[in-house]
């Protein structure tokens, strides 16, 4: 089914009522139209969220380096806590970014997530982009040398090594599905030999 297919079945002349499609996504049921956070000014994205959840979007896209799960997370609580909405209904995924991209920092990177989002679990947790940078540099989130190079990771953990760290997310409850963003095949197939949860 194509995306034009989804899209023709979406009554927007009636928000409060309408009934968003959905394809299949690991375990769960993934709205096909959601709100992305991405380039939301401070003091923005909150209002953007809490005015999407009441009028019936029930997919948020959210992201560590988009520097704003904190405030996402507030209007999550706010509109969750008002009851008119519940959790269950809402699929929210959020991503591993680069730095965080060694196994031993997968887990603490999700559980900051969580916290900053005030949430008990995502319902998708992505490996954001296929690069491992430098998690420890003091250009912080975006490590690039003098030539405007981005700065590896020196460890040069493999996807593989990553992905079982996600995997254990799943197993934790922490995570409902586990994916990937920005992956070319050769890169997606490396996972797929050898992993016990498909992306």
């Amino acid at each position: 089914q194509t995306f034009q297919h989804y899209f023709k079945q979406i009554n927007l002349s009636t928000p409060a009522t309408m009934v968003m499609p959905t394809i299949q996504c690991g375990v769960s049921d993934m709205p096909v139209v959601g709100l992305g956070t991405w380039q939301s000014d401070p003091g923005v994205v909150g209002t953007a969220v809490e005015h999407a959840l009441n009028n019936n979007y029930k997919h948020i896209d959210c992201a560590m380096v988009y520097c704003n799960e904190e405030e996402v997370g507030a209007a999550f609580n706010k509109v969750f806590s008002a009851g008119k909405v519940k959790r269950e209904e809402v699929f929210v995924t959020s991503k591993l970014w680069c730095t965080n991209q060694r196994p031993d920092k997968v887990g603490p990177a999700c559980a900051k997530t969580l916290s900053d989002l005030q949430l008990d679990y995502l319902d998708l947790y992505l490996i954001h982009w296929p690069m491992h940078l430098h998690p420890e540099h003091e250009k912080g989130l975006f490590p690039l040398d003098d030539e405007g190079k981005a700065i590896p990771d020196p460890s040069n953990p493999s996807f593989a090594a990553v992905w079982a760290e996600m995997e254990k997310l799943v197993d934790e409850g922490k995570c409902k599905n586990i994916g990937l963003s920005n992956f070319n095949i050769e890169q997606i197939e490396s996972i797929l030999t050898d992993c016990r949860i498909k992306p």
